[in-house]
């Protein structure tokens, strides 16, 4: 493990609450690192995303989300829901952007790109997060259309598209780390709106529900960003 720092130790001899939780975060990221087995398939993490729908007296489709949280047994359950004003496929392509799906508190990144057979878009984010120690993570991603595997013939229409991840080698810090994303068109409405919704669960230290729903709209920003050929809300990530 690697020495504390003078940072770390100051704040140990000082206070011991603070020292509880160095100690604490110290021993979770000297644990041995936990790889997961990431089981195949598209369908979200849950049948019903618990987030009602955003919608204004002007606007029943605005471009924002909604939110939903619990916390079982230490696991933070996120739900969202929202709209983006364009057709599914031009979502699609934007959230098959690798760069789209980067964290927006880590340190450093890089992106391996194909790592999943059998889908549309797979890719992998290697992290690393520094705060106090430094820790690394891995997060596998995959895209494509339901129900999959694409039926004989292509994918039926009206479209639905799906993304899945999971945290699958990396730091315990991170027990656990996984979501899904399902969107598809508004039935009847025309110009296209885009229904996404969104489901994370994360079990980790010092990420409690506002941080899990942070995460799910860096995600969504990120996806309009694309469409919309303005910055990444996270530069970081830089990728292939």
């Amino acid at each position: 493990m690697t020495p504390m720092s003078t940072r770390s130790s100051i704040a140990l001899s000082r206070s011991p609450a603070m020292a509880l939780a160095v100690t604490t975060l110290l021993g979770a990221a000297c644990a041995d690192n936990i790889k997961t087995d990431f089981p195949p398939g598209l369908d979200p993490i849950e049948a019903v995303n618990l987030a009602t729908c955003p919608s204004t007296l002007t606007d029943p489709y605005p471009e924002t989300l909604a939110f939903h949280s619990v916390t079982v047994d230490q696991v933070v359950r996120s739900y969202a829901c929202g709209y983006i004003k364009r057709p599914v496929a031009d979502v699609w392509a934007a959230g098959k952007v690798p760069q789209s799906a980067s964290e927006n508190s880590i340190t450093t990144c890089s992106i391996a790109l194909d790592v999943e057979p059998g889908y549309d878009a797979s890719w992998r984010f290697h992290n690393t997060k520094t705060d106090v120690i430094t820790v690394w993570f891995e997060v596998t991603w995959r895209s494509g259309t339901l129900p999959w595997p694409t039926p004989a013939g292509g994918p039926p229409l009206p479209l639905t598209v799906a993304w899945r991840f999971q945290k699958t080698d990396g730091t315990a810090y991170i027990q656990l780390m996984e979501g899904s994303v399902k969107a598809y068109e508004v039935p009847g409405v025309v110009p296209a709106v885009t229904k996404l919704e969104f489901i994370r669960y994360v079990n980790a230290a010092r990420s409690p529900p506002s941080v899990v729903e942070g995460g799910i709209q860096n995600h969504y920003d990120n996806i309009l960003a694309q469409l919309n050929s303005t910055p990444f809300t996270n530069v970081i990530c830089t990728g292939p």
